[in-house]
Order: structure tokens, then C-alpha cells, then sequence
């Protein structure tokens, strides 16, 4: 894919400098991973990323938004569970106004997703204030997972520190514009699936709800990486 992109930027330009970077780094309170950035003529970016979310990262994200009055702690002790250690990945767009200036502003989209855990039918009653019967909640347990779809904006500022080798710092912010999840029984419905199926399903809807509400924050950036040329 990066070959491509230089291809076609070489093609449709006939100029350097192309840079490509790898980093290292981490996008607190989100994620800890690597990103590539491809910077073509008019120092325009384009950037992927993969990281791991820490549940540490979460929890944090978590306090802010029990602190803005959004979720209790139980709803949030959920949300831990169906995203932590979730993967994400980031695909984003900027531009480099300086030559010589390391500013850079960039923004795009992310994904959160494939963490997850079970959980038992009277935790997500009162997370959720979904009314269960009884016959579900007795000792059943549902796998949660949750998915998220992140907009996000940066703006920072590369340096170098010897040869190819730089350091990169940023501030931005990152919020759920999508969020879906799942709610699936550990335990054979048998005749009653269609009412295990029905309580899922609100179970389902409550909780991307409340994901796409309120799962957002502010995020510092740094990193440590090598451009190849």
C-alpha cells in the first residue's frame, strides 16, 4: 500500500521529498502501539496506526466521565470490561504548513475494538437499569463485546534528534461517533431463545447508547521514531 501511495505521489508530482517514519509511542489515555506516516510533495500526511488499549487507559477515561456526572460506577466497571484491551487502529489525514517547522495538524478516524468479557445477567441489569426476569438472572452469564467508531483530531510538533531518529509530541481529542455491541448467552437458551434474544437485544442497544454518549476524551501524544528516507 505505502508503495503505491509513493508511486502515485511521485507520478502525479515529479518532486521529493517523500518521507516515510516509523514510530513507536503512545496516545494516553487510548492506546500504546506504532504508527507509519507517509509525508508526499506539499508536505501532506497520511498516517496509519495500530495500538493496544491498556485497561489502565481505560479506567482513566472511565474517572473522567464519572467525574462529568455521565455514568456511575457500575455502568463504568462494565465499559471496562467490553473494551479493555481492545485493539485500534487509526487512519488520518494532515499537513505540514512549515518547511521547516516541525508543526503538523492531522485528523481522521479510528476503530476500538475485540476487547470483551463475561459478565452475569444482574451486573448488566443494574449497569444498564434493564429489567431482567428471573429466570435469566439465576446464575447465567452473556459475553459482552463492544465496538467503537472514533473521530479524532491532533495537532503537534516533530523534531529530530540524530540522523533519521525523532521525537513527536501532540494534544488532541478523540470521540465515539458510532458504538455497537454485543450480548450473547454463555448458556443454551433452549425454548425460551426468542425471550433470551429480546432481553440481548435492549441489553445491546442500552449499552452502545451509553458508549456513544459518553466514551470520549482529551489525549497527549508522544513518540520516538525513524525516518527510513
Amino acid at each position: 500500500m505505502i508503495a503505491a501511495l509513493l508511486c502515485c505521489a511521485a507520478a502525479l508530482a515529479g518532486e521529493r521529498p517523500v518521507h516515510v517514519a516509523g514510530e513507536v509511542g503512545t496516545d494516553f489515555p487510548w492506546d500504546v502501539g506504532g504508527r507509519v506516516t507517509l509525508e508526499l510533495p506539499g508536505r501532506l500526511r497520511l498516517m496509519a496506526a495500530v495500538g493496544w488499549m491498556p485497561r489502565a487507559y481505560l479506567h482513566v477515561i472511565n474517572e473522567g466521565i464519572i467525574g462529568l456526572g455521565g455514568y456511575d460506577r457500575r455502568t463504568a466497571d462494565l465499559v471496562e470490561d467490553t473494551l479493555a484491551s481492545s485493539l485500534v487502529l487509526r487512519f488520518h489525514g494532515g499537513w505540514r504548513p512549515f518547511p521547516r517547522a516541525g508543526l503538523y495538524l492531522q485528523g481522521g478516524y479510528g476503530i476500538a475494538a475485540l476487547g470483551g468479557t463475561a459478565s452475569g445477567a444482574d451486573v448488566l441489569s443494574m449497569a444498564l437499569d434493564v429489567q431482567v426476569p428471573d429466570w435469566i438472572m439465576e446464575g447465567n452469564d452473556f459475553d459482552v463485546t463492544s465496538g467503537l467508531g472514533l473521530a479524532e483530531v491532533e495537532i503537534g510538533w516533530e523534531g529530530r534528534i540524530w540522523r533519521g531518529l525523532s521525537w513527536r509530541a501532540a494534544l488532541g481529542g478523540v470521540w465515539t461517533v458510532s458504538a455497537r455491541t454485543e450480548v450473547e448467552p454463555t448458556f443454551d437458551p433452549w425454548l425460551i431463545e426468542p425471550l433470551v434474544d429480546d432481553w440481548c437485544a435492549q441489553a445491546e442497544g442500552e449499552l452502545s447508547a451509553t458508549l456513544e454518549r459518553w466514551v470520549r476524551s482529551p489525549v497527549v501524544t508522544v513518540g520516538l521514531g525513524w525516518r527510513a528516507f
